[in-house]
């Protein structure tokens, strides 16, 4: 009984997802982007949270409303994820 303990209690403790120098690294891809019509606060307000954010990715004005799938493959093309 106490093997089989050790043996669940050893893989449980064993994650793949601790990295081994002890930082733990973000690998979320966020992009941020505005719309047209954004005020100056705005943006100083998303350059902020760009600065914040080392795994976010900016790009300019997104221009389109109505074809907001678009999205999507501007993500994927900026390799986010989020």
């Amino acid at each position: 009984m106490a093997a089989v303990y050790k043996a669940l209690s050893k893989s449980a403790n064993d994650k793949d997802d601790a990295p081994t120098n002890g930082v733990k690294r973000n690998k979320q891809r966020v992009l941020i982007l505005t719309s047209r019509g954004v005020t100056y606060r705005h943006r100083h307000l998303l350059k902020d949270l760009a600065s914040m954010m080392p795994h976010g990715r900016v790009d300019a004005k997104y221009d389109q409303k109505k074809r907001l799938g678009e999205l999507n493959e501007l993500a994927e093309l900026y390799n986010c994820n989020k």
